[in-house]
């Protein structure tokens, strides 16, 4: 694969995940390969300051939108979410016949990522596994995503070994640091 442009889809649903997906995306593109964002959450959402302009300005093709968020309180929104991202996301690399799907963290649009990639045999890889979140869904949701992943990039020599200690196999893990610094 090392002389062969890549068609990449990277999945991202905030702000936070965009700025550390930025320099990896960015590389990418330098490089030759074709990216496509597939947005989602507050990327679309004028109550949570929507950046789709920003992501439009940074030359990024869009491969779709997908709307997840649902307006409750409930315990249902979140779930409710993944499964809309799941077949938004299904049907965007049905589409788009992707080499590579990408995310960054822990969210909803991850394990919706990595649950498609598995499916329909596309290779995924994870930024940011292995990274303990204490007191909330996006620990256990992490580590489900890095177990889901075929590649692994790890933000730290630490979260390479939690990788490790859950079962991943070694050649998978690359220790990157985190991009956005």
């Amino acid at each position: 694969m090392k002389n062969k442009n890549l068609k990449i889809l990277a999945t991202t649903g905030i702000r936070s995940e965009y700025d550390i997906l930025y320099p990896v995306i960015n590389e990418f593109k330098k490089r030759g390969h074709k990216i496509k964002l597939i947005l989602s959450g507050a990327h679309l959402s004028d109550w949570h300051g929507s950046n789709l302009d920003k992501i439009t300005n940074d030359g990024f093709e869009i491969a779709d939108k997908i709307d997840c968020l649902f307006s409750t309180n409930r315990t249902t929104q979140r779930i409710k979410g993944i499964g809309s991202l799941v077949t938004g996301i299904s049907q965007c690399v049905e589409r788009e016949n992707p080499d590579l799907l990408l995310y960054v963290g822990d969210r909803e649009e991850g394990i919706a990522t990595a649950l498609v990639g598995n499916y329909m045999d596309i290779l995924f890889a994870h930024l940011s596994g292995g990274d303990p979140v204490w007191g909330n869904a996006d620990d256990p949701v992490r580590f489900a995503i890095s177990k889901l992943a075929h590649i692994h990039f790890p933000f730290a020599k630490e979260y390479a070994q939690n990788l490790l200690k859950v079962g991943e196999q070694k050649f998978r893990i690359f220790h990157s640091g985190n991009p956005s610094i």
